[in-house]
């Protein structure tokens, strides 16, 4: 079985929240693995003078627990370097998509927009290595990741789900790639519907109830629902 979770948007603070580490406690006593896609912390800047508690702890219990069970982690567009900087923590982290089998991750924000969006330009600066000096010796780094994060939390005050913009997204996937299973997150707002053989699996955020999904891959059930009651009988 693989969990899968995303949209926690947990605050950058010294602990991670309450609700979250009593989830990655009951996941520990499982045998799942488990994907994480995409903007698990609220706003995460995987560098030295930018990363809080929260993001240390996340990590510590990502080391731990990558012994014991596959871990995946798909970069979504509040994340910032982690890929690069804690590829080895998890089985695979990905800043694209994550193909596991016949099923395919997507965090979702590249879908949606126009090529001069915020998510099409304002990210690849960020992460290139332009973007990546001017962070890492800027005096006043912290106070402009803290304009980031607002203009980041402001973008999408109402979730709706692109249905249209996906199809258009996952039409050619569905004709080339022997794809069955397609996950996103990023859009806030859960749903599902098909692309011609291609099941679009839109998983609600974390943030709102604790929502994620089990999908076992045998028989390509997925189910949605609250994280406790989804882990009650593993």
């Amino acid at each position: 079985m693989i969990f899968v979770v995303a949209d926690a948007h947990l605050e950058d603070g010294q602990k991670l929240d309450g609700e979250f580490s009593a989830m990655l406690d009951a996941l520990s006593r499982t045998d799942c693995d488990v994907v994480f896609l995409g903007d698990i912390m609220d706003l995460w800047i995987a560098k030295p003078r930018y990363e809080k508690g929260c993001h240390q702890e996340f990590i510590r219990w990502c080391r731990e627990e990558s012994a014991r069970r596959k871990l995946f982690f798909v970069e979504g567009n509040h994340e910032f370097f982690v890929v690069s900087r804690y590829k080895d923590v998890f089985t695979m982290a990905v800043e694209g998509s994550l193909r596991l089998g016949d099923a395919l991750f997507v965090h979702g924000h590249a879908i949606q927009g126009k090529p001069w969006s915020f998510n099409r330009w304002f990210i690849p600066l960020c992460k290139s290595w332009l973007g990546s000096l001017v962070l890492a010796l800027m005096p006043c780094g912290q106070a402009f990741a803290r304009c980031v994060k607002r203009s980041l939390g402001n973008r999408h005050p109402t979730p709706v789900l692109p249905e249209e913009e996906v199809r258009r997204w996952a039409e050619p996937v569905e004709t080339k790639e022997e794809i069955h299973e397609l996950f996103l997150g990023h859009f806030h707002k859960g749903g599902e519907f098909s692309v011609g053989k291609l099941w679009c699996h839109a998983i609600p955020p974390w943030k709102q109830g604790g929502m994620a999904a089990l999908y076992a891959p045998d028989t390509h059930i997925v189910t949605v629902g609250n994280w406790r009651e989804l882990l009650a009988t593993k």
